[in-house]
């Protein structure tokens, strides 16, 4: 697996490729326990996106992402999107009446 991926077009911190956000931060997250991070299957190894996907937010509301203005994501399905949307939403609202 690539520790690294590239990010070009409207990815790009190139400013020259990317004028309008170079400068801003990305993260690609990989799709990876086919269940569109939505499995916490306790009782065997497999489908536990949800832990993977609750980590990976936890990370990076720690390095500043609680303070983001604008959030953008995208998906290669509407289902992982839409799953992953709903519980973020809920996630940020905890933090937010937590803190």
């Amino acid at each position: 697996m690539e520790r690294q991926v590239e990010f070009v077009g409207i990815l790009s911190n190139d400013k020259s490729q990317n004028p309008d956000f170079y400068n801003w931060n990305k993260v690609k997250i990989r799709y990876c326990d086919g269940a569109s991070f939505s499995g916490n299957n306790g009782t065997k190894f497999f489908f536990r996106g949800q832990r993977i996907w609750e980590a990976v937010m936890s990370e990076l509301l720690l390095k500043g992402l609680r303070h983001a203005k604008q959030l953008s994501g995208f998906s290669n399905r509407m289902l992982c999107w839409w799953a992953s949307h709903l519980h973020f939403s809920i996630c940020i609202l905890e933090i937010c009446f937590t803190y």
